[in-house]
């Protein structure tokens, strides 16, 4: 056990039977060393500087702080895993995660921005953006996982590029823009009364989309998109704005109103169920198979096979 105190300076972790701070502790740098071990026990640990492991890092119920006016980089190896984590920076300061991260609590921005670059976020907890922003590179992919309700409450500036929701039921509680596709195995994604902007595909298998009347899905890829639904998925205002192609596959869907702003929307196969829907100019409607039942009104080009 080391005493806690305010104003270490780096703090190089070896110790394998495992080193733990006394209390609430404030370090400039940690390093878990190869072979160190270092416990959270139910305490806070806020480091100003960097957070480099190559060690064991056991977090108890405890909590991570980074914060300070300067960039902050993170790396751990595979094995370790955080419990909550805060990012409490100045304005301009960012956290760089260097390595794949592993969180059994929750995740809050509070300040500054939290920069996934090029890696894997995997969370049991939930994210909180509040006045901070997270930010994801082309290829990181946030996984929500083993959780009953998990939440997503990020501001406006925040956007992932992949998302992925295994064995959880995620809730996002504003709009959201991502990048890249989004992967649902045994998972629910709660579209709430939100906006929310998708560039890659969508997979549904063994889960679900749920919101209110609210919310609106609107895809807008510049490449191929392909939504793959459930049986029995219902969502309310579904647009497709692609400069590309938005390819549907499924079984039997539904959908409130569905409009096609431009590109090309092809209804791949399944039931495709609509109160209204719209083809404006810019789009294109292609149904080789499938079945499409209710009102439509095409202002743009029409394919229609076999129904």
């Amino acid at each position: 056990t080391v005493p806690s105190n305010s104003d270490w300076g780096t703090v190089a972790v070896s110790n394998q039977a495992g080193m733990v701070f006394s209390g609430n502790s404030t370090v400039v740098n940690l390093s878990i060393e190869a072979l160190g071990v270092f416990v959270g026990q139910n305490q806070q640990t806020t480091v100003t500087g960097n957070w480099s492991s190559s060690g064991t890092y056991s977090n108890a119920v405890s909590t991570v702080i980074f914060s300070g006016g300067n960039a902050q980089s993170l790396w751990t190896v595979p094995g370790s895993t955080f419990n909550h984590v805060t990012v409490n920076k100045s304005a301009s300061a960012t956290l760089q995660l260097l390595s794949n991260m592993q969180m059994a609590g929750d995740l809050v921005v509070s300040g500054a921005n939290f920069n996934l670059g090029q890696s894997k976020l995997t969370i049991s907890g939930s994210i909180i953006d509040g006045a901070g922003n997270l930010l994801a590179g082309a290829g990181s992919t946030v996984l929500f996982t083993d959780s009953a309700n998990s939440q997503m409450n990020q501001n406006g500036s925040s956007t992932l590029n992949k998302l992925s929701v295994v064995n959880s039921t995620l809730t996002l509680t504003n709009s959201l823009t991502i990048n890249s596709d989004v992967k649902l195995l045994q998972g629910v994604l709660n579209l709430g009364a939100n906006t929310h902007y998708l560039a890659g595909g969508i997979s549904v298998n063994a889960g679900g989309i749920i919101g209110n009347s609210l919310h609106t899905l609107e895809l807008k890829g510049s490449a191929l998109q392909i939504a793959s639904f459930t049986a029995g998925t219902t969502l309310n205002q579904f647009n497709i704005n692609s400069s590309s192609k938005v390819l549907m596959l499924g079984t039997s869907f539904s959908v409130s109103t569905l409009t096609a702003v431009a590109g090309a929307f092809e209804l791949g196969g399944g039931t495709l169920t609509v109160s209204s829907m719209s083809v404006q100019s810019a789009a294109t409607f292609v149904a080789y198979t499938g079945t499409l039942r209710g009102p439509a009104v095409i202002a743009g080009s029409m394919s229609v096979t076999g129904l």
